[in-house]
């Protein structure tokens, strides 16, 4: 809205076009720096039940320049994170034991991270996302017991939850 404004004052000849666009890129990083500490000083519910859920079991993966795949048939899963950083990282856990809420932190920096998650299990995702993106395909019920709260940031890269 401020910058129609600045743009139609700028039309009339109140204002020099010069001086809008000296002032818009400085006002466009400001507005999205204010917006970023917004979202993290509020306290949703999804973040309040990722820092109750207990971390100790957590395994850790990384993929720097190169590929994982994870898989997790028939095996208890604790939650784990991911960090793929021009990478990829698979992760299976449509065969998971999954006997508890479980938190999964995701960041994906030039790379990408798919989760492919069983269909008895909800799944919650909280994205920090610049020139990224996550997405959640997996099917949610009000039936389900156990949820996967995925904490995802995508720096130029992306988290998909199948």
């Amino acid at each position: 809205l401020i910058i129609g404004v600045a743009l139609l004052l700028g039309c009339q000849d109140f204002i020099s076009f010069k001086l809008i666009f000296k002032l818009v890129i400085p006002f466009l990083i400001v507005m999205f720096g204010v917006s970023l500490l917004v979202k993290g000083l509020k306290e949703n519910e999804n973040n309040k039940k990722i820092k109750v859920i207990k971390k100790d079991e957590m395994k850790e993966f990384y993929a720097t320049f190169a590929g994982e795949k994870l898989n997790y048939t028939n095996e208890k899963f604790y939650g784990s994170n991911l960090n793929a950083i021009f990478g990829e990282i698979d992760m299976d856990l449509r065969e998971a034991i999954i006997s508890e809420d479980v938190v999964i932190n995701a960041m994906a920096v030039f790379g990408g991270i798919d989760i492919m998650v069983p269909s008895d299990v909800n799944v919650k995702v909280v994205s920090t996302s610049i020139f990224g993106g996550s997405s959640n395909k997996s099917k949610n019920s009000k039936e389900n017991k156990v949820t996967i709260y995925v904490n995802a940031t995508c720096i130029f890269g992306g988290v998909e939850i199948k």
